[in-house]
């Protein structure tokens, strides 16, 4: 599966500015199941709402998308993400 998160995520500034990933480097990363769906939340006798759910990879690649002004797909001199 591909994800693509938006700039101001928290998942991709702690990519950016704590773990500095750089296009093309490697991370673990998984789906966490939620119990909550739109409108109540899930049930045992409900079927999860995510086929992914509770998959894990040590194997996912970053790809940084720059955004506006910025040019290059790779966390800012301040530590920002460039895009999504």
């Amino acid at each position: 599966p591909t994800v693509t998160l938006t700039k101001n995520d928290y998942r991709t500034i702690h990519a950016a500015r704590t773990l500095g990933l750089k296009n093309g480097d490697t991370l673990r990363a998984g789906i966490v199941r939620t119990n909550q769906i739109p409108g109540g939340f899930l049930t045992d006798q409900d079927v999860d709402p995510h086929p992914h759910a509770g998959n894990v990879t040590d194997q996912a690649t970053i790809e940084w998308f720059p955004e506006g002004k910025i040019k290059k797909a790779e966390p800012t001199a301040r530590g920002e993400p460039p895009g999504s």
